[in-house]
């Protein structure tokens, strides 16, 4: 991939055709580079230069699903603070809507949704928020709202609702936008609210299995991107060894493998993981271990994160935890 990548890049650079670049940008950026070792902030920097590319040369569906990405998509995933983002796609949206560029406003619009319900300017969760999308107008697929559904459902703790999703989901998202780096998150999320509802129902031993049957998936997956080089994920695996070594009841090495997700997401900039495992870690440790004052800890460090990133309606969720 990398290679293919840097030839067609020397070829458009002798072709010396600007109406291209944009284009060459996007799919090296957002198809290719994130899984062979470029992490993600440095391909959002570069999908900000695609986009003024584009609309420089007038390749302006090229432009927005530059800055549509960038702004947006990567934003959310690299942990930007909410409110910019959200500023961003009522700007983004309007501008696809006049440029009559439908699955890139179906696409900043199901973020829109998203992230109002997480900072709480919105009762709105998983069913379609008219303020944000007209579904006659703009007909949402349904692998795109389980999108939202599951980060939803994981970062507001619905961890039953969660895994249901995430059941369903299976490899269908991987099939559908199979080098699109959300891949990376939505296998992640499943893996999540998997192992939870794994511990959840471990004494109904065959609902118990179903879980952790699937969430092994998720948490082989992400290894397999990981031994190949991939760095966008390597926040993702510790927090699922984790909730695995919960699970058997491994406690010290458990212990060490929350710290390990909690400081690798805090040191990449990803503040909502980070806020996430202290999340899964108080639960541990208030469930499993029985140390409520490890577990009050834990919990003070994900509101401190998730009110960093601006997910105010988890703040108030956690403060009555």
């Amino acid at each position: 991939g990398a290679d293919f990548t840097k030839l067609g890049f020397m070829l458009q650079e002798k072709c010396k055709s600007e109406t291209s670049t944009s284009a060459a940008i996007f799919l090296a950026n957002q198809m290719i580079y994130p899984w062979i070792k470029h992490p993600l902030q440095s391909c959002r920097s570069r999908l900000i230069e695609g986009y003024t590319s584009g609309m420089r040369a007038g390749n302006s569906e090229m432009g927005l699903w530059c800055h549509v990405t960038a702004h947006v998509i990567l934003s959310y995933q690299v942990g930007k603070p909410l409110g910019s983002i959200l500023s961003k796609c009522y700007t983004l949206s309007t501008q696809c809507e006049q440029l009559k560029l439908v699955f890139q406003e179906i696409i900043v619009r199901l973020y829109w949704q998203l992230i109002l319900a997480l900072v709480g300017s919105s009762d709105e969760t998983t069913t379609l928020n008219s303020q944000c999308i007209d579904p006659e107008r703009l007909p949402v697929e349904n692998i795109d709202q389980q999108y939202i559904d599951i980060n939803l459902f994981v970062f507001l703790g619905d961890y039953e609702a969660g895994a249901k999703v995430a059941l369903d989901i299976g490899d269908k998202y991987d099939k559908a936008y199979a080098n699109n780096p959300q891949v990376m998150t939505v296998n992640f999320l499943r893996g999540v609210a998997l192992y939870a509802m794994a511990r959840r129902t471990r004494k109904r031993r065959m609902k118990s299995l179903k879980y952790l049957r699937h969430a092994k998936r998720a948490r082989d997956k992400i290894f397999g991107w990981l031994k190949a080089g991939n760095p966008n994920v390597s926040h993702f695996y510790p927090l699922l060894c984790a909730e695995q070594a919960a699970l058997d009841r491994k406690h010290r090495e458990a212990k060490k493998l929350y710290h390990e997700a909690i400081v690798l997401s805090a040191r990449t900039g990803h503040i909502q993981y980070a806020a996430l495992a202290n999340e899964r870690y108080a639960d541990y440790c208030r469930h499993e271990l029985g140390d409520e004052d490890e577990a009050t800890f834990r919990i003070r460090e994900a509101i401190r994160y998730y009110k960093e990133w601006g997910a105010d309606a988890k703040v108030e969720k956690l403060n009555s935890w």
